[in-house]
């Protein structure tokens, strides 16, 4: 499983590259759950 680090620690994104790794983040979340 990937594991999640602190925003702070990775490299600031753009807010759209922000928002995409959120939507993958929600997806990923979806697919386990399901």
């Amino acid at each position: 499983m990937v594991k999640l680090q602190p925003w702070g620690s990775q490299v600031h994104m753009s807010g759209s590259e922000e928002a995409a790794a959120a939507v993958r983040v929600g997806q990923q979340m979806q697919s386990l759950s399901t």
